[in-house]
């Protein structure tokens, strides 16, 4: 770009960039008030490597369970995905942890 003066330029920089940071959520109502709640924060694109990146809440009547979780949905040029998630349970009323679920799954 021109400068201000014969000596002088500018520089014009110009990005792309994808929006990637997102929130999932899911709510359920009832006449007994609130049966559940899921929020999911994740970053779609971490590091710019299409990796994915998030969070897990879930809240229940009797229970919560708060977890992470990582997705590559290729690995390297191949067709093979993997997923990976981890979860703790706590019981809502004495806030004590009730158990743990996760598990890795490696597809074509």
């Amino acid at each position: 770009i021109q400068g201000s003066a014969p000596d002088r330029v500018r520089i014009l920089v110009i990005t792309k960039d994808v929006w990637s940071l997102r929130l999932q959520w899911d709510f359920v109502l009832s006449n007994n008030g609130v049966e559940r709640i899921v929020l999911q924060p994740a970053e779609t694109n971490l590091f710019g490597i299409h990796h994915t990146a998030g969070l897990t809440y879930q809240y229940l009547p009797f229970a919560t369970s708060f977890g992470a979780y990582y997705v590559i949905p290729r690995i390297f040029t191949s067709r093979i995905g993997v997923t990976a998630n981890v979860n703790l349970i706590v019981n809502n009323r004495t806030t004590d942890p009730e158990g743990t679920f996760g598990g890795v799954t490696v597809g074509q």
